[in-house]
């Protein structure tokens, strides 16, 4: 235990860090960059393409960090609760929440690129969280008849 919280502590400041690069790139370049190349269409797409390039790097660069960091969490809240046989649900909980993160930073660069590409990117990423609540639900209903009926 002492080893997982020495990496998480390592773990976080390095994954704020890159969150927060990622944000701020993104963010201007949705405020700023974007709403300038507006006015000449084949030019938006191309800022949009380029936006893209770093904020794709940076995320999957901080890929390691988020595994580690949801192993370590899942572990942890499944070493305080104790009621399911497994830590695994809580872990996938941890990797939907990353899906969700990486559909907000990168659905609206792709749709600026093109509509179609965007549509199959969250067409794919919405059925991967399906398919992680589907593989967690047997504990999903465990817990929630647990809440419905307590004994």
């Amino acid at each position: 235990m002492i080893k997982a919280s020495k990496k998480l502590i390592r773990t976080i400041p390095r994954l704020i860090k890159s969150l927060g690069f990622i944000f701020l790139i993104w963010l201007f370049g949705i405020l700023v960059l974007i709403p300038l190349a507006d006015y000449i269409p084949p030019v938006k797409s191309f800022v949009g393409f380029i936006i893209l390039i770093p904020v794709s790097i940076l995320f999957f660069r901080s890929i390691k960090d988020m595994m580690l960091f949801s192993q370590i969490t899942g572990k942890a809240l499944y070493n305080k609760q104790k009621k399911i046989e497994d830590s695994k649900p809580y872990i996938h909980l941890c990797y939907a929440c990353w899906i969700s993160i990486g559909i907000i930073l990168f659905a609206p660069l792709i749709y600026v690129i093109n509509n179609v590409i965007g549509g199959i990117f969250l067409f794919g990423a919405f059925l991967s969280l399906i398919f992680i609540v589907f593989i967690n639900l047997k504990y999903i209903l465990a817990s929630m008849l647990r809440y419905l009926y307590p004994d």
